[in-house]
């Protein structure tokens, strides 16, 4: 049986090789560690929803979060590049493109499920708090 770290593992893989894309993935960071935004690249995040669910047929269902964060310091460029990882499994780029599968062949099936509209996340607390442009990406993972 896959495990949820497992699972997290194939799927960050598979998310870091968005660096070559045209859009550019830095990094995959965790919300508890400081995210180094750049103006250039995006970063994504990664998180399991705590949520796993046995089906009827003994697999487990894992939901996971993918949140790609980009710099806000032209508004424009950043929906541009967000939009660019929001596109079909069949464009190249697309977070659907690299999740959709296997992930290398360590669960039964990884898919995108949705995504939701483009908002402001806030990073760091206070006078030091920066303001990101970013989309959240539902994964579903079977094993």
């Amino acid at each position: 049986m896959t495990t949820v770290d497992v699972a997290a593992g194939g799927l960050k893989t598979r998310v870091e090789t968005l660096a070559t894309s045209d859009y550019g993935v830095q990094g995959v960071f965790e919300w508890a560690g400081p995210i180094p935004v750049s103006g250039n690249r995006a970063v994504a995040v990664i998180e399991y929803d705590g949520n796993s669910q046995v089906t009827t047929d003994a697999a487990t269902d894992m939901r996971f979060k993918v949140t790609m964060l980009v710099s806000k310091a032209s508004d424009r460029v950043a929906v541009s590049r967000l939009y660019g990882f929001a596109g079909p499994a069949d464009a190249t780029g697309t977070l659907r493109s690299v999740v959709d599968g296997t992930l290398g062949g360590l669960v039964d099936f990884a898919m995108v499920t949705g995504d939701a509209p483009l908002r402001e996340y806030s990073l760091g607390t206070g006078e030091e708090a920066v303001a990101h442009l970013g989309i959240e990406f539902a994964v579903l993972v079977g094993a």
